[in-house]
């Protein structure tokens, strides 16, 4: 009976922190695209409540939840490749988001859709677009990484 050879894999720890930043330029890239979408979602979701139209109002709002969702998803992997969670714009921008949501979460809860409205409205679109500030410290500490 034969034996079989096995063969140990290795990955050097330099070229797959040089393949993290590459994909973690990319995704920043692609963030402020991300980020329109949202915002356009949301003032969708806010523009058909303020309408009257809560049904599609509150379909608008599930999509941009969902892709909010996703987006805090990215920025924690970003955050976290990058190395720069103790950064104060990435700590700020966290701490605002997670205030949003919270609120929106409450308004929610209480089916008071007027609150949402403006919790969107007041809090979340004038928040999103402040991501390309923090953007350039992630990018930064990405560069410093590498």
């Amino acid at each position: 009976m034969n034996e079989m050879e096995t063969q140990e894999y290795r990955s050097d720890p330099e070229e797959a922190q040089k393949t993290l930043g590459v994909l973690a330029h990319q995704a920043l890239d692609d963030c402020p695209i991300f980020v329109d979408h949202i915002c356009q979602t949301m003032a969708q979701c806010t523009e058909k409540l303020q309408a009257g139209d809560d049904t599609e109002g509150l379909s608008a709002f599930a999509r941009g939840a969902s892709d909010l969702g996703e987006f805090l998803k990215l920025v924690d992997q970003l955050t976290s490749i990058s190395n720069a969670s103790n950064e104060v714009a990435i700590k700020e921008y966290r701490t605002q988001i997670h205030d949003c949501v919270v609120g929106m979460e409450k308004s929610m809860k209480q089916m008071d859709l007027v609150a949402l409205s403006d919790d969107i409205e007041g809090g979340l679109l004038p928040l999103l677009p402040k991501w390309d500030a923090v953007a350039e410290e992630v990018r930064q500490s990405l560069t410093a990484a590498q």
